[in-house]
């Protein structure tokens, strides 16, 4: 049924992945051959005594760190201290999301959206059954959703004590993706009011709905939105080839002309406050490689010798991370910026990937170590090379 795909379609929009097929791809446009250059960036393992495993999920820009380790599914936070960072338990049975600048922590306890201060106080955002958090602005705004069995998803912004849905209950179900410092949302949107459902992309802004539809009143999938009001996904043409685009006040500008294409924006980071975007593009799903669009101009990132890359994250300089194959097979994170692309490193092993950069440059995420486990990472810019 209808209602049941676009129920698919919602909750992978909430999860981060594309159900859409594979079809050809041509080769990215305006793509520029960059060089791999031996890492100039120091790697540290994040402490946390005890953990089988660990990960890194975002950093703000003082340099806390958000993240879990095993066992017991605990949910971290990493302060600095002298040359080196601390560790903080912030609860069992969870998972962190999204850190800000003042220190507050996003996430999921027990099975419900959980927001941590400073402090490491919890506050439960809302008592409705299980859901969590989505996204977190430096104001304290958060993005949650709530798991509800008749409509897959219900979705609302929490401020400050009060709760402020964004779905129509029992009329309606959404999925946010992502909340800028102006308290603005994007998604995805699914209404049954109608003799039909009706689904669409929507920015959300001090209660106001309004729909993104792509070409022929397609669903258009929203991704990210920066300080500036724009909005960055992908959706397709009436001929099915499908396209990223860039969306501010009503008007969509296709960014690359790919079709048919296998060709979708990074779901963590994907546009900076300068309008700067990352996606990607390949002729085959093993082959896709990471681009930026930029001023009008869509640049190939690269890889680092191998045939596959992802790109994961963009910040306020245009720095993106992101992680590739090498040559001789291993996956590696990598950092480009400027028309380079560095190789982070490991901790021994043979992969890495970054989940996250701040606008001073650093970068966190997972390597493996030369025992083979995984272990939250920070890596920083050496002396000498990229100022952080």
């Amino acid at each position: 049924m209808r209602h049941s795909r676009v129920a698919v379609l919602l909750t992978s929009a909430l999860m981060g992945f594309s159900l859409a097929a594979e079809p050809a791809l041509a080769e990215p446009a305006a793509a520029e051959p960059v060089a791999a250059k031996p890492a100039r960036f120091a790697i540290r393992e994040l402490p946390m005594e005890g953990a089988t495993t660990s990960s890194a999920q975002a950093i703000n820009e003082v340099g806390q760190v958000v993240g879990s380790a095993q066992p017991n599914g605990q949910a971290i936070r990493w302060d600095r201290s002298g040359n080196g960072y601390t560790a903080t338990v912030l609860a069992q049975g969870a998972a962190p999301v999204e850190i800000n600048d003042r220190g507050q922590v996003l996430g999921r306890h027990q099975g419900n959206p959980a927001l941590w201060n400073r402090r490491g106080e919890i506050t439960q955002l809302t008592a409705w059954g299980p859901g969590g958090g989505t996204d977190l602005n430096d104001r304290g705004q958060a993005l949650v959703y709530l798991e509800m069995m008749l409509f897959p998803f219900r979705a609302g912004v929490w401020n400050g004590g009060s709760f402020t849905e964004i779905s129509e209950p029992g009329k309606s179900a959404a999925v946010g993706r992502a909340i800028n410092n102006r308290g603005q949302v994007t998604g995805a949107y699914l209404s049954m009011t109608g003799p039909e459902p009706t689904e669409f992309g929507f920015v959300w802004d001090k209660g106001t709905m309004t729909r993104i539809l792509g070409p022929g009143d397609r669903m258009a999938f929203t991704v990210d939105i920066n300080d500036r009001g724009q909005v960055v996904g992908w959706t397709s043409d009436t001929e099915e080839r499908s396209f990223v685009f860039i969306w501010k006040r009503g008007r969509m500008t296709e960014l690359a002309a790919l079709g048919p294409a296998f060709d979708f924006p990074a779901w963590h980071r994907s546009i900076n406050d300068r309008g700067q975007f990352i996606a990607l593009s390949g002729p085959t799903y093993r082959e896709m490689r990471p681009v930026m669009w930029d001023r009008g101009r869509l640049i190939d990132l690269g890889t680092l010798g191998g045939a596959k890359a992802s790109v994961t994250a963009i910040n306020n300089r245009g720095q993106v991370v992101g992680w590739s194959e090498t040559a001789d097979g291993e996956e590696h994170a990598f950092l480009w910026e400027r028309g380079r692309m560095t190789d982070l490193g490991t901790l021994g092993g043979k992969s890495s990937r970054p989940t996250d950069i701040n606008d001073r440059g650093q970068v966190v995420g997972i390597s493996t170590n030369e025992a083979g486990a995984t272990r939250a990472v920070m890596w920083t810019a050496s002396s000498g090379s990229t100022r952080s």
